[in-house]
C-alpha cells in the first residue's frame, strides 16, 4: 500500500483542481511543487490533512502547529478528540459531532462549522473550520482549513452572559418594566407587569402604552413621552399616574423613564414602574382624616385653640374667635398673655 499522502502533494493537487476553471494569464509565475509547499507552509490559515478512518493527523502547516500548540510530530501521535473538550459550545457531544461531520464529507458536502480545542498550554481556543474530502493515490483524506475565532467567540460568550444577566434582572425585577418606542409602542414587558396588572405579552406587545393607563391620565402620558424625546445620556423623567389592570383595578405607579438604544437601531425608552397604590391610599386616608377632624374642630361649639412653647397662637377655631372678637389672622399674631387679664397671667404661667 502506498504511504499516506503528504501535505505537499495533497494541497498541490487541491490547488490544481480548484484552479482548473480559471483562465491562467500568460505571464502567471511558473511555480513548482517546492514553491507551493512554501506558500502552504507560510500561509496564515491553518491547514491540516487527516485520515478520515483513523481520524488522525497526517500533516499540518506551521499555522496549524501554532494554533494548536503542538509540533507536527506530536500531532501525528494524537487525534482531534484528544485535544477537544467532551462537549462542543453548541452543546453537542464532541465525538458525535465529529462523526456527523465525517458523514457529511463522505456524502460530498463541505461542512463549515465551529470547533473548540484545548491548546497545549491548556487554554480553550475556538476555531472556524471548513473541511473537504479528496482521493489521492487511492487514499481518501480530509483537508481542514481553520481560522482562530477565539477573541470573537469570547466576546460572543461575554455578550451572551451579559444578556442573560440583564434578562434575569429584567424578568425577575419586582418593579414593572416596560420598553417602548418613541411612538409609545410597547416593545417588551417583564413578569412583574403580568403579575401586577394581569396583562400578558400578547395583550400588550405592539400596542400603544396608553391603553394600560387611566383614561383621565392618558393625555398626560402622551405629553410625558413627547417631553422624554429630549432625554439624553443619564437624564430621566418621572411622574405619578394611574394604571388600570385587566381586572379594572386602579393602580397608582411612580414611573421613571430613560432613553435607550434598541437592538434594531431605533431609539427607545426604558420605563420602570413602582406600585405606590398603598402609599396613595394611605395619603388619601390621611387627607380624609384631616378633613374630618378639621370639620369637627371648625364646627365645635366650644372655643379651641393651640399655642406653641412661646405662647404664640398657631390655630384657633371660629368659636374661640367669636368668643374673643378677634379674627384667626389677628390671633395668630398674638400670644396668650395678650388675651389674659393681668391678675391671671401668673396663675396661667404655672399651668
Amino acid at each position: 500500500t502506498a504511504p499516506p499522502p503528504s501535505l505537499e502533494m495533497d494541497l498541490y493537487m487541491l490547488t490544481i483542481k480548484e484552479s482548473q476553471h480559471l483562465e491562467v494569464p500568460s505571464d502567471f509565475p511558473n511555480l513548482n511543487d517546492k514553491d507551493w509547499r512554501q506558500v502552504i507552509l507560510d500561509s496564515p490559515m491553518a491547514m491540516a490533512i487527516m485520515d478520515p478512518l483513523q481520524f488522525t493527523f497526517i500533516d499540518a502547516n506551521r499555522s496549524a502547529e501554532s494554533m494548536l500548540g503542538y509540533s507536527l510530530d506530536e500531532l501525528r501521535q494524537i487525534n482531534p478528540m484528544k485535544i477537544s473538550p467532551e462537549t462542543q459550545p453548541c452543546g453537542t457531544n464532541t465525538i458525535l459531532k465529529a462523526l456527523n461531520i465525517i458523514e457529511q464529507v463522505f456524502k460530498g458536502e463541505k461542512p463549515f462549522f465551529e470547533w473548540e480545542i484545548i491548546h497545549k498550554s491548556g487554554g480553550a481556543r475556538f476555531l472556524e473550520i471548513c473541511v473537504d474530502r479528496f482521493t489521492i493515490n487511492d487514499h481518501s483524506v480530509i483537508i481542514a482549513m481553520a481560522t482562530d475565532i477565539t477573541l470573537r467567540k469570547k466576546q460572543e460568550i461575554f455578550l451572551a452572559e451579559s444578556e442573560a444577566r440583564f434578562r434575569n434582572f429584567f424578568d425577575n425585577n419586582p418593579l414593572m418594566i416596560f420598553t417602548i418606542s418613541e411612538q409609545g409602542e410597547v416593545l417588551s414587558i417583564n413578569h412583574a407587569v403580568t403579575e401586577q396588572l394581569g396583562y400578558t405579552e400578547d395583550d400588550l406587545l405592539h400596542q400603544h402604552v396608553t391603553q394600560v393607563f387611566h383614561p383621565m391620565d392618558q393625555s398626560r402620558v402622551l405629553k410625558n413621552i413627547e417631553a422624554s424625546q429630549q432625554l439624553d445620556g443619564n437624564d430621566v423623567n418621572q411622574w405619578e399616574l394611574r394604571k388600570i389592570s385587566n381586572r379594572g383595578e386602579i393602580i397608582w405607579v411612580r414611573e421613571i423613564i430613560r432613553a435607550i438604544d434598541w437592538p434594531d437601531g431605533r431609539k427607545a425608552y426604558l420605563i420602570s414602574c413602582e406600585n405606590i397604590t398603598a402609599r396613595k391610599q394611605a395619603e388619601e386616608e390621611q387627607i380624609n382624616a384631616e378633613l374630618q377632624y378639621r370639620s369637627i374642630f371648625e364646627n365645635h361649639l366650644f372655643g379651641i385653640f393651640v399655642i406653641n412653647i412661646k405662647g404664640e397662637f398657631t390655630i384657633a377655631n371660629p368659636s374661640f374667635c367669636d368668643m374673643l372678637g378677634f379674627t384667626e389672622e389677628e390671633l395668630l399674631m398674638m400670644t396668650w398673655q395678650d388675651i389674659t387679664a393681668p391678675e391671671d397671667q401668673e396663675r396661667c404661667r404655672s399651668l
